[in-house]
């Protein structure tokens, strides 16, 4: 087996798998949650912070649980899309 010590470990255990059964692992459908679109926000340098809605929901004034990705950019200069599988992080300005 091949040393990968770049990808995660959990990962490491497909690295070596026959092509088509990289391919299937790869495919299967995944959420990125909060913290790593944060931390994909983080790292590209785009200054960010919760939404309103989730604002609202951490203080306590709403019991509306905030179901889709979303975060406040606090600077207008990003024009990605951050997506995976159907699912984007939306942006509020």
């Amino acid at each position: 087996m091949t040393v990968y010590p770049h990808l995660d470990p959990a990962v490491q255990a497909h690295a070596d798998l026959p092509n088509r059964e990289r391919i299937e692992h790869i495919r299967v459908d995944r959420w990125i949650d909060y913290p790593r679109a944060r931390q994909a926000l983080d790292k590209l340098q785009v200054p960010w912070e919760p939404s309103a809605a989730e604002r609202d929901y951490n203080a306590g004034r709403t019991t509306q649980v905030p179901m889709r990705p979303r975060v406040r950019l606090r600077s207008g200069r990003f024009s990605r899309k951050l997506r995976y599988n159907g699912m984007e992080l939306a942006f509020d300005r």
